[in-house]
């Protein structure tokens, strides 16, 4: 036990921290923090990683399910449509117009009570894989949503489409060539190599990019995940970062921004090749982006 000091008169003297004290104390404080904070955020990071392999999964299995009972044809993308079906929502089964309501400039949350998007929520119901998975929420990267409420937020409002934080590759239907894909449907499954991507987070700086829920490998992915110093606006440069991907097989996991662009980055717009990055042929057969029957 600390003594109190004793006055000349014999009475004690209260003793409190002195400045030092509190200044060495906050010190460690601080110190402890800027340890424990790091570690913190790592966690997070890795449970919101689980959560989005998770959904991922979901929708690759949902999607299996589909071309179960669909004579092996995958589910369309949306590809622009204004009067069909895609995998994420319907338009030609639904009686509310044909079109699906345009959510540009909302910034509530998805589907939360008066926000756009929840309006088309009743579309993502009908949708090709509507049947198939239980609900909207798995349609959207964890971080996606952290994000609607962030310095980020403008981004997320000026999206047309917020029903999913992915987008389907446009390579199934051959890039809007495939006859028939109006209808809803792509090509076969079994026309695919298992490793072939399905599907990738879009990247959220651009919200023209989600006008639909279909899009060409070159447009890019998100790298909001493992990204140093991440420039959102920035395409043409590697963040280290990484996006969710589903493949053909089923399967889901991360992909680096750098071995995505080395497969389909320079395909359409070469001037996007960030400097020393060399894209695969289409025709290789581990370009597991542009692989399939229209590139074979």
């Amino acid at each position: 036990m600390r003594k109190l000091a004793t006055r000349k008169s014999g009475q004690p003297n209260p003793v409190g921290f002195t400045l030092i004290e509190l200044l060495v104390v906050i010190a460690i404080i601080a110190i402890l923090a800027g340890m424990l904070l790091p570690a913190l955020a790592k966690a997070k990071d890795k449970a919101q990683a689980a959560i989005d392999l998770s959904g991922c999964k979901q929708i690759t299995l949902s999607t299996h399910m589909f071309t179960g009972d669909n004579q092996e044809r995958l589910p369309s993308p949306g590809w622009g449509l204004t009067g069909g079906d895609c995998w994420a929502y319907a338009l030609k089964t639904n009686t509310t117009g044909g079109t699906i309501p345009d959510a540009n400039g909302d910034d509530k949350s998805p589907f939360s009570p008066n926000s756009k998007s929840l309006a088309q929520l009743p579309f993502f119901q009908k949708g090709l894989l509507g049947n198939y998975l239980a609900t909207p929420k798995v349609l959207f990267c964890p971080k996606d949503l952290a994000e609607v409420t962030s310095t980020k937020k403008q981004e997320w409002k000026g999206r047309t489409v917020k029903l999913t934080s992915y987008t389907w590759n446009g390579c199934i239907i051959d890039l809007g060539n495939l006859a028939g894909w109006q209808d809803g449907f792509a090509r076969k499954v079994t026309q695919f190599n298992p490793m072939d991507i399905l599907f990738w987070e879009t990247a959220e700086a651009d919200p023209f990019l989600f006008n639909d829920t279909g899009n060409q490998p070159h447009e890019g992915i998100s790298q909001r995940h493992k990204a140093s110093k991440y420039t959102r606006g920035d395409y043409t440069k590697d963040f280290g970062g990484q996006s969710a991907i589903g493949r053909l097989d089923g399967s889901a996991n991360f992909i680096r921004f750098r071995e995505f662009v080395e497969m389909a980055g320079g395909v359409g717009t070469p001037g996007s090749m960030p400097a020393g990055f060399k894209a695969m042929s289409p025709k290789a057969t581990e370009n597991n982006v542009w692989i399939g029957p229209a590139y074979k």
